[in-house]
């Protein structure tokens, strides 16, 4: 049976610390690196006499509190959005953390809605939690989105589970031919970006764009034979 078929009782939960170092500029790094939503919202209801962390954390809230995170995407990196967003869903029923992070996503660039899911998911369980956010922002991709989505979701998954993830998005969407075979062709593209240069990068620079070369291969190999190819 597919590890997908929620009958056979078999999940996957993928715990990795979500918020790696950020690089925003060295007068800011302390800063930011201190930075907490909870005490900033602490203080700003102190300040200004407001209930607003309340507000915030109220899942009726979800598509105001949607909005103003689209619009906190241009300002802030996806670390720092992954920060605050799980600080809002940390009580919130997982059909509206889902919500949120899907409508805060659909404006962002394939990689980094990739990052995104990635980052505020990363202690969720694969199935249902995780696929189903997946399979909501790939619904209407193209191929090279889906590609390029996928790979920056999956980042560090045990290759063996993104190929059966990508099988079974294939399946429940159709994909056609061409759609296969375009995909395909974006991540061997993908593979191609993560070849190590001696000339632009230091033996540890090289060392980790051979690992991600090694895996978007074997990720390409398993997808070529699954599809066929």
């Amino acid at each position: 049976m597919s590890y997908l078929d929620p009958d056979n009782n078999m999940s996957f939960s993928f715990q990795k610390n979500p918020f790696p170092k950020s690089s925003i500029g060295d007068a800011q790094n302390e800063e930011k690196k201190n930075w907490s939503v909870d005490q900033t919202l602490k203080y700003m209801d102190k300040t200004y006499s407001t209930q607003f962390g309340d507000w915030v954390h109220d899942e009726r809230n979800l598509l105001l509190s949607t909005y103003h995170m689209r619009r906190l995407c241009k300002d802030y990196t996806t670390q720092e959005m992954a920060k605050g967003m799980l600080w809002i869903i940390e009580d919130w029923s997982y059909e509206n953390a889902s919500s949120l992070i899907c409508g805060v996503c659909e404006t962002l660039p394939a990689h980094q809605q990739g990052e995104l899911v990635r980052l505020t998911t990363s202690s969720w369980n694969l199935v249902p939690h995780t696929i189903n956010v997946i399979a909501s922002l790939m619904r209407d991709m193209s191929p090279d989105m889906s590609a390029e989505f996928i790979i920056s979701t999956c980042e560090n998954w045990d290759p063996l589970i993104v190929t059966n993830t990508i099988i079974n998005l294939s399946q429940q969407f159709s994909w056609s031919v061409s759609f296969k075979q375009l995909f395909v062709a974006e991540i061997y593209k993908i593979l191609t970006l993560y070849e190590p240069s001696s000339s632009t990068q230091n033996e540890k620079e090289i060392l980790i764009t051979s690992a991600k070369a090694q895996y978007c291969f074997e990720i390409y190999k398993n997808i070529q034979i699954a599809f066929d190819y």
